[in-house]
């Protein structure tokens, strides 16, 4: 029997991870909860499991080892809270929360868990960012001066999820951008800038935040990182999300495109697989860097060695969109709360 797994919440991404859970060597999911007990019930039925409307009845009545927290970002904390006071291990959808006092809550709660915590940046999954960081690490290319990330989503896309109007590009897309950065990087941001633009496709009318931000950020080690990200890739795009990362240090620099990593097929119309998240293996199991970085999850769970990352460094990545989401709204450069220099793990 492998690692019991429910997920919490029912919408897009908790059908990712009960999928990933559900087709797992090592995991078996057991549980769907949704507070919508229909829509939980549709998803545990694809997969011939539970469903349950109440996080509380799932611990109190068959308490799994580890969940996935999948509802919105907005409403990560409580449950996050409940399931490690429970002692179970807890994989977290980006970003842990969208407040720092109660990033630092989880954290206090982590340390006196038997449970752990992961935060799903699956990009530090990826090969490539994962052999790029090994390069800086090994100082391939000298000392890193310069840093840029761009990460951009379809205005439709965006417009499909449900609680849009309760996040921005900001807290949704760079905080992908920043986890990544100071993991490549081995050093922690401690203070940004940022521009909003606040452009209106009717993709995202009714909708009153920015829909492009760009940030220029200044690490612990000396290196600056721009950061971008933007609402409105036309749905002619194509591709549903657009990343790219370009590393400049004084010996040699290196560039990626994920968005040009995939494939193209011809045939009764052209469609573009350009974004690798889901590439099955010959048994069609799910091995793309998303579904590997739930596999770590498990595997940590599995073997007592849990994978990163973790509450303190979610709890990080918290404090820089808070200091950028400040740096817009006062106009001004912004020093992250308790920043220090440090290689993320």
């Amino acid at each position: 029997m492998g690692v019991r797994c429910a997920v919490i919440g029912a919408g897009t991404m908790g059908a990712l991870y009960a999928e990933a859970f559900a087709k797992s060597r090592d995991a078996e999911l057991t549980c769907v909860v949704d507070l919508d007990v229909e829509r939980a019930g549709a998803l545990a039925g694809v997969h011939g499991v539970s469903a349950l409307g109440s996080l509380g009845q799932l611990l109190r009545e068959g308490r799994p080892d580890a969940v996935a927290i999948a509802v919105p970002d907005f409403a990560h904390t409580q449950p996050v809270l409940d399931c490690l006071a429970a002692g179970v291990h807890v994989l977290c959808e980006k970003p842990l929360t969208m407040d720092v006092a109660e990033a630092e809550r989880i954290v206090a709660a982590c340390e006196a868990s038997s449970g752990s915590l992961m935060v799903n940046y699956g990009n530090r999954r990826r090969a490539s960012l994962i052999e790029l960081r090994r390069r800086i690490e090994a100082g391939e290319l000298g000392t890193i001066e310069s840093i840029a990330l761009r990460g951009h989503e379809t205005a439709s896309k965006i417009a499909g999820l449900a609680w849009h109007d309760r996040t921005d590009p900001t807290w949704f897309l760079v905080s992908h951008l920043v986890d990544l950065l100071q993991w490549i990087a081995g050093s922690e941001v401690v203070r940004v800038a940022g521009a909003a633009g606040r452009g209106r496709p009717d993709a995202l009318a009714g909708y009153e935040g920015p829909t492009s931000v760009t940030y220029v950020a200044e690490l612990a080690g000396g290196a600056s990182a721009t950061l971008a990200s933007s609402w409105l890739l036309p749905d002619s795009s194509p591709v549903a999300a657009d990343f790219t990362v370009e590393v400049i240090g004084t010996r040699g620099t290196a560039r990626m495109d994920f968005g040009s990593l995939g494939a193209t097929y011809l045939g009764g119309g052209v469609e573009a697989q350009g974004w690798d998240f889901v590439m099955p293996d010959q048994d069609g199991r799910p091995q793309g860097w998303w579904f590997q970085s739930c596999a770590a999850f498990v595997a940590g769970v599995r073997d007592g060695r849990p994978a990163g990352p973790d509450a303190a460094e979610g709890a990080q990545v918290t404090r820089v969109l808070a200091a950028m989401s400040a740096a817009l709204e006062r106009g001004e450069s912004v020093a992250v709360e308790g920043a220090a220099a440090g290689r993320a793990a």
